[in-house]
């Protein structure tokens, strides 16, 4: 890590950022975890239970049991997205279950799912989906019908899956993998006596894996004055040359302390 501060690498091994929020809001946990949920990325294989493909060649039945009330539901009130008339849907049936407890805890819903599949696929896809409350909640997407052979049809169908399970961005910054909460002291000064004392471990922030400075500052609720990266070259691009002067010698401070080294601040002044 020395080394990569001296020499200002390009790339370091582990980006990331420490993000602080607002102070009137640093002890709500629900707004902790709603700016946790905006930041990390989420894609549809981290809400995923299992995905299978079937032949399930008639688009106004099933072969699956499970899924016959669905199918019923949909033809009572058929959904207003839907734009594919059923003769030129594809036989073969994508289905997804997914994991009702995880996109709660992304603050997600399968509307908004559904949404952001039919804007990435728009006129080439038709979505069937359960409620967020059933037992199980599952999608169920047909291709518009080629002018293919079944096995190409059904290959066209698996690169639909792999696209919508990792490239299909939900939520988030794709650059910032994770997003971890922690509880830390804030220092404050007593108004009566004047001495320096450290608030209850109650205030919340946040640490990543990746780096992503410009996005999350301009998130609702972060603190953009604290929010620090330690990607060098990164906060050179955000804030300029003086910020970097700061943040090697914070960086090169947080190395040192942590194998109990002390350098005068002159000595690391001259780098």
């Amino acid at each position: 890590r020395l080394k990569e501060i001296i020499n200002v690498a390009k790339k370091i091994k582990t980006p990331s950022l420490a993000i602080h929020l607002q102070r009137d809001v640093s002890t709500d946990q629900n707004i902790m975890r709603e700016v946790q949920s905006s930041i990390e990325h989420t894609t549809l294989e981290h809400v995923m239970l299992k995905s299978e493909i079937y032949y399930d060649p008639n688009p106004e039945e099933t072969i699956i049991h499970d899924d016959e009330e669905m199918i019923e539901l949909y033809k009572i009130a058929p959904s207003m997205e839907d734009e594919l008339p059923l003769h030129e849907l594809s036989p073969w049936l994508l289905r997804f279950q997914l994991d009702d407890n995880k996109i709660m805890e992304r603050r997600l819903n399968i509307e908004e799912i559904r949404d952001k599949i039919y804007s990435f696929y728009k006129g080439l896809v038709s979505i069937m989906h359960t409620d967020i409350n059933s037992q199980e909640v599952v999608m169920r997407i047909r291709m518009k019908k080629f002018e293919k052979d079944a096995e190409d049809e059904l290959q066209i169908l698996k690169n639909l899956e792999g696209e919508l399970l990792k490239s299909m961005s939900l939520k988030g910054y794709p650059e910032i993998t994770k997003v971890y909460a922690k509880t830390i002291d804030y220092p404050y000064y007593d108004e009566e006596t004047g001495a320096s004392k450290k608030t209850k471990k109650n205030h919340w922030m946040l640490e990543t894996d990746g780096v992503a400075l410009a996005k999350v500052m301009n998130e609702t609720y972060v603190e953009f004055k604290k929010t620090t990266s330690n990607d060098i070259n990164e906060i050179f691009t955000v804030l300029g040359i003086e910020a970097v002067r700061q943040s090697i010698l914070n960086e090169l401070r947080t190395v040192l302390n942590a194998y109990s080294i002390y350098v005068n601040y002159r000595h690391i002044a001259v780098l």
